[in-house]
């Protein structure tokens, strides 16, 4: 898929493009319409652009609610799924809407105690440890430090579990945010080498989308704590 490979290029430009044209050939009320306008949502969070996310997630929103009123269309509009509640969190965390992040991710889990074989159905992913680093995003951005370490020793532990690589450097990179908040320098550099380390050693380009954006977000903390002079502006985790 064109979108795919735009995004393992980084090309977001290009993928968000694919999308929209794709989006606009379906017929307004195809069930289609929901799934490829969450993913322009996500595209524009991979841009760093997260009032346009949001912008695109609420006319997402508001073509489900009227499509949900066409209940006699053969084309059945299916629930919500984890991964959309989740993705939705990601994109109010984006924009700094905590609380509506945090409801998202508690959807999220609800799903997954309703089923909770659905948690580890995907192969090396267990959305409720996903779960767990979207609450603890938010935990970090309240500035309630211990809460969120629990979080994201426990969502590290499941991620671990899964074998979701690329999610263990992102709670590694989160903890380390923890640490540098607190005061320890050294911790924060041990574990922002740890997930460098899982990066360059373990993860698979052809699989794992993030990893430059990993990386370069690696880097940026890495460069905190230097003089004024060779600090570059922080970025933050989606």
């Amino acid at each position: 898929m064109p979108a795919i490979q735009g995004y393992d290029c980084q090309q977001f430009n290009d993928a968000k493009r694919f999308v929209e044209l794709t989006r606009m050939s379906c017929a307004w009320e195809s069930s289609d319409q929901w799934r490829l306008r969450l993913i322009e949502a996500a595209l524009c969070v991979e841009q760093g652009d997260g009032d346009e996310a949001w912008h695109l997630l609420q006319l997402a929103l508001s073509w489900r609610n009227r499509r949900e009123q066409e209940p006699l269309l053969l084309d059945a509009l299916l629930p919500i799924s984890i991964s959309e509640w989740l993705m939705m969190a990601t994109i109010a965390v984006a924009i700094g809407k905590f609380d509506t992040a945090e409801s998202y991710a508690s959807e999220a889990v609800a799903k997954v105690q309703q089923n909770p074989t659905s948690c580890v159905a995907e192969l090396f992913r267990d959305t409720r440890a996903d779960a767990m680093t979207v609450f603890a995003t938010v935990r970090l951005a309240q500035q309630r430090y211990s809460e969120a370490e629990t979080l994201l020793q426990l969502a590290y532990d499941a991620h671990a579990l899964a074998g979701d690589l690329e999610q263990m450097a992102v709670d590694l990179i989160l903890l380390a945010d923890v640490e540098q908040h607190g005061g320890n320098r050294s911790a924060a550099i041990y574990l922002l080498c740890e997930a460098q380390s899982i990066l360059d050693d373990e993860c698979d380009p052809a699989r794992h989308c993030r990893i430059d954006a990993l990386k370069q977000t690696i880097h940026q903390r890495l460069l905190e704590g230097q003089p004024p002079r060779r600090r570059t502006p922080n970025q933050s985790l989606n």
